[in-house]
């Protein structure tokens, strides 16, 4: 657990129960005594949709390490990916733009977190 304070840019931490990624984080002020609290724009990692997070300095979250990996595609149909460190074999979900750019064959970076796999783009 950690306060809210210590999260930054980047970072990843769990909101009810979805993997959220903080892409902006402000510092606002409210009521007539100056207190602040902290304003997040954080974007889910497996859905895509972005939302905003206002939290107390002290309020604790949960961060999460999640770890960017490389894979081979292989399959399109369904999006089968093999993990090019474990050689696992994996079922992935990905955006539509993200499926129409790779081919079977192309190296992809992908997110794993309690067994959902999502690419997220094709490896340059």
């Amino acid at each position: 657990m950690a306060s809210a304070s210590d999260i930054e840019r980047g970072k990843c931490f769990l909101h009810k129960g979805d993997v959220v990624k903080v892409n902006k984080k402000e510092l606002v002020t409210y009521g007539t005594h100056s207190h602040t609290k902290l304003k997040f724009f954080v974007e889910n990692l497996f859905t895509g949709k972005q939302d905003i997070i206002t939290m107390a300095h002290q309020d604790n979250v949960e961060l999460v390490d999640v770890m960017k990996k490389k894979a081979t595609v292989i399959s399109n149909n369904p999006l089968q990916i093999m993990d090019l460190v474990s050689y696992e074999t994996k079922d992935a979900e990905a955006d539509q733009d993200v499926i129409n750019e790779i081919n079977e064959g192309d190296t992809v970076i992908f997110v794993d977190y309690n067994g959902i796999v999502k690419v997220l783009e094709k490896s340059r």
